[in-house]
């Protein structure tokens, strides 16, 4: 699977989105306030899904998810925790900045390369790991498996 991102021209990264807010808060306030996103997790994993050109039922046999509950999530009636957000991102082949993203607005806290495990995830979607590979190399590390 190729990786591709969801940015477009009016797209920023977050540490540019700062960079400007830190440069001028008052003309970021006026001019890209607007600009940014409210999506929530269902819409914009439909979105993730879309642009990864990836099933519902595609991502239900990736993730061993059960079909009601994916559907329950997709829907917005559930949110998932943080190792079913992190299966799914791995599942649909995740930049780390998208996989970020999805954990902060499942509101999840996001991968931090201080913690071991979540740091082993992190170069393991840098180097676009599929979920199997990921677990199996986090029990060798005696780290806990995405469940």
């Amino acid at each position: 699977m190729i990786k591709q991102t969801r940015k477009n021209k009016e797209e920023h990264s977050t540490d540019a989105l700062m960079r400007m807010i830190e440069a001028s808060p008052k003309q970021f306030e006026k001019q890209k306030l607007n600009g940014i996103s409210d999506k929530n997790f269902s819409s914009y994993l439909r979105d993730l899904m879309e642009d990864y050109h990836c099933t519902a039922a595609q991502l239900i046999a990736r993730t061993y998810l059960s079909k009601t509950f994916f559907y329950q999530i997709l829907s917005g009636s559930r949110m998932p925790g943080r190792d079913t957000i992190l299966k799914t991102a791995l599942a649909l082949g995740l930049t780390v900045d998208e996989t970020q993203r999805l954990l902060t607005l499942g509101g999840r806290n996001v991968l931090y390369p201080k913690v071991r495990r979540d740091a082993a995830i992190l170069c393991a979607i840098r180097q676009n790991r599929r979920l199997d590979e990921v677990n199996q190399m986090l029990e060798e590390l005696g780290e806990p498996v995405l469940s």
